[in-house]
């Protein structure tokens, strides 16, 4: 348990900065103009925008709980967290991540075709296509995680 809190303690922090600036210069380099007509370009900026948004929430716990541990006083050791916040958490970290799953796997989906099937790929694996499904995907994703709000306490 206490090697657990070290490893949370100072390698969070660490994996919070590269992901932080990993997910900048992803997002950075693919939406570039040139590589918005490309769907795979497309992919990786919706991926970079979700896995940024799963780090937000990671953060916002890391430094939730880190806080926690450090203000050990009296007065802070009655407070808890809210049902609502704990709610909210697990119910936007797993919409992050599914949402990070399905559009890998769209991608994956998106360039099996392309190399599979590269008379067809012209046709299906447009931007157009990328962008509907990018836009769509926040709005099943959440419809289908919501219960993750009223069920985790």
């Amino acid at each position: 348990y206490k090697i657990g809190l070290k490893i949370h303690k100072y390698w969070m922090p660490v994996i919070i900065l590269l992901g932080w600036i990993g997910n900048t210069l992803s997002l950075t380099v693919f939406s570039r103009p040139k590589n918005r007509s490309i769907s795979c370009c497309l992919y990786m900026c919706g991926l970079a925008v979700t896995d940024s948004f799963v780090i937000s929430v990671s953060t916002y716990y890391y430094l939730r709980t880190t806080y926690a541990e450090i203000m050990k006083s009296a007065e802070f050791s009655k407070f808890h967290p809210t049902t609502l916040e704990c709610s909210s958490l697990a119910w936007l970290q797993n919409f992050g991540s599914l949402s990070s799953v399905l559009i890998i796997m769209s991608m994956t989906v998106d360039r099996f075709i392309g190399v599979r099937f590269p008379l067809l790929a012209s046709r299906l694996c447009t931007a157009r296509r990328a962008k509907m499904f990018l836009a769509i995907l926040p709005f099943c994703t959440g419809a289908y995680t919501f219960p993750y709000f009223y069920y985790s306490r």
